[in-house]
């Protein structure tokens, strides 16, 4: 079973990469990302956080990719 992203990763993603003072244009390279265009449109919710990218910004960011996820509920 995959794991589900979060519908807020993208706003989440922001806020840890605002709390580090990374630039969008550092942070999108850091992603493999063609543009920091598009590192706009994942943070507000245009396009979506894929679990690819997750990994990257993770690492980036020096977070577990976890934050990203939804938790499991019973």
């Amino acid at each position: 079973m995959l794991p589900k992203i979060r519908k807020d990763a993208g706003s989440l993603l922001r806020k840890y990469r605002e709390e580090r003072g990374i630039s969008q244009v550092a942070l999108a390279k850091k992603m493999n990302l063609h543009n920091s265009q598009h590192l706009w449109n994942i943070e507000n919710e245009k396009n979506p956080l894929t679990i690819d990218r997750i990994e990257l910004a993770s690492e980036a960011l020096g977070i577990t990719p976890d934050i990203f996820l939804s938790k499991k509920v019973k």
